[in-house]
């Protein structure tokens, strides 16, 4: 069962496949899911889809227990609290089941979305890398061989692999080769590439 959606953008996500029971009981791992699809045979409907694993995110993981377990406490907890006992009328365990719907409706719709900052720069990172990712939610060897690549193409540019000269020459960049800095030095990390990758965001933004 795939649970706790995060960072949607078009048909494209982070979730976490759980072993579930009712609900989920554990998670088996984070996947950025490229594809989705359900396809019906006979009376049963077959849940399909096309990723690549990450490393396990724990907003996800929180997610997908939230997400659902709330929803069913709300329903399950007047009949746990007041078995046996006659209902009349209002109960103060009405409250909680409020509460957690409440929390279930929060945890639903505000968690894990992207503003619309974060998926123009996620085309920019789709655009340069390949992936619509934060590349801090990718295992290092994934990171790192797509920074390499991207690095190759920096060198072809005549651009510099120095944070520091990068940073002095940002201002002097072909326009259409903003992208492709703005992503490497994502990849790359630290402060040093992140003090290039906002100059560069910022000159992509306005120009």
């Amino acid at each position: 069962m795939l649970l706790g959606q995060i960072e949607a953008i078009d048909d494209m996500h982070v979730s976490t496949r759980f072993f579930s029971f009712i609900g989920p009981i554990f998670p088996l791992g984070t996947m950025f899911i490229t594809n989705e699809r359900f396809e019906r045979r006979g009376n049963r409907s077959i849940h399909r889809y096309d990723g690549r694993p990450l490393p396990l995110s724990l907003k996800s993981v929180l997610l997908g227990y939230l997400r659902v377990w709330c929803l069913i406490g709300a329903f399950a907890w007047p009949f746990i609290s007041m078995y046996g006992q006659p209902i009349n009328g209002w109960r103060n365990e009405y409250l909680v089941s409020i509460a957690l719907l409440v929390i279930w409706l929060f945890v639903l719709i505000v968690p894990g979305r992207l503003s619309e900052e974060q998926r123009r720069q996620l085309r920019v990172l789709e655009q340069a890398a390949g992936l619509p990712i934060n590349p801090a939610r990718l295992a290092s060897f994934d990171r790192e061989n797509r920074r390499e690549v991207m690095a190759e193409r920096l060198k072809e540019a005549g651009l510099s692999l120095d944070p520091a000269e990068a940073l002095r020459g940002i201002d002097s960049i072909d326009r259409s080769q903003l992208g492709l800095v703005y992503a490497h030095a994502r990849y790359a990390g630290g402060p040093a590439w992140g003090a290039v990758a906002d100059a560069s965001w910022k000159r992509l933004h306005v120009a």
